[in-house]
C-alpha cells in the first residue's frame, strides 16, 4: 500500500505545468516586456534631450567667445556685420565671414561645425548641434549699452546676451529649419568693450 501511494506521488510531481499556468505566465511576461519597452523609450528620449542640451551649452559658449572677440577687436566692424530686427535681436548678415552658404554649411568639411548660416526666415542664424542627426539651433543676441568709457576700453561697455533656441531639424537640400517640439532657449551674458 505504501508503494502505491509513493508511485502516485511521483506521477503528480512529474506532471509539469498546466495550460492555464503557461498562459498566465505568458501574459505576465508580456506585460513586463511592454512596460520595459515604454520605460526604455522614455530613457532614450531623455538621454537625447540631455545630450542635445549639453551640446547646445558648448555651442552657445563657443559662439559667445567668437562674438565677444569681434566686439572687442573692432566694434565698428561688428556693427557693419550685424543686422537688428524689430524686437531688438541681432544676427550676423550673410556677408559676414563666419556666415556660410547653404552648400558650405551642409558640406561636413573639417571645421564646418562652427559655421553660421542665415536662416531662410532671415532673422536668425543657424548653427549645428548634431550634424549626423540634422539637428540645429538658432542664434541671436541683444546688446545693451551699460555706461560710457569703461575702464580699459576706448568706448562704451556693452552687455551682450546671446540666445540659442533649439532643437530644429535642418533640411540639407532646401535649407528649411522647422522646430522639433518643444523648443528650449538658453542664454549667456558677457560685458564687452573695444580695447585700448
Amino acid at each position: 500500500m505504501a508503494m502505491v501511494a509513493c508511485s502516485r506521488h511521483k506521477r503528480k510531481s512529474n506532471r509539469g505545468f498546466t495550460l492555464v499556468e503557461i498562459m498566465v505566465s505568458m501574459v505576465l511576461t508580456g506585460i513586463l516586456v511592454a512596460g520595459m519597452v515604454g520605460v526604455w523609450g522614455m530613457v532614450a528620449e531623455q538621454f537625447f534631450r540631455l545630450s542635445l542640451r549639453q551640446k547646445a551649452v558648448f555651442v552657445l559658449h563657443g559662439h559667445m567667445e567668437r562674438l565677444a572677440q569681434l566686439y572687442r577687436l573692432d566694434s565698428a566692424a561688428a556693427d557693419a556685420m550685424v543686422t537688428t530686427i524689430s524686437d531688438g535681436s541681432k544676427f550676423l548678415k550673410i556677408t559676414a565671414p563666419a556666415v556660410k552658404s547653404l552648400a558650405d554649411f551642409t558640406s561636413g568639411a573639417v571645421g564646418s561645425d562652427g559655421f553660421i548660416f542665415l536662416a531662410l526666415t532671415g532673422d536668425r542664424n543657424v548653427v549645428w548641434l548634431d550634424r549626423e542627426k540634422g539637428v540645429t539651433a538658432q542664434l541671436h543676441w541683444i546688446e545693451e549699452n551699460l555706461y560710457p568709457n569703461c575702464a580699459g576700453t576706448t568706448g562704451n561697455c556693452q552687455l551682450l546676451t546671446l540666445y540659442l533656441d533649439y532643437p530644429y531639424r535642418f533640411n540639407k537640400t532646401t535649407g528649411n529649419n522647422p522646430s522639433i517640439d518643444p523648443v528650449e532657449t538658453i542664454s549667456v551674458k558677457t560685458i564687452v568693450g573695444q580695447r585700448q
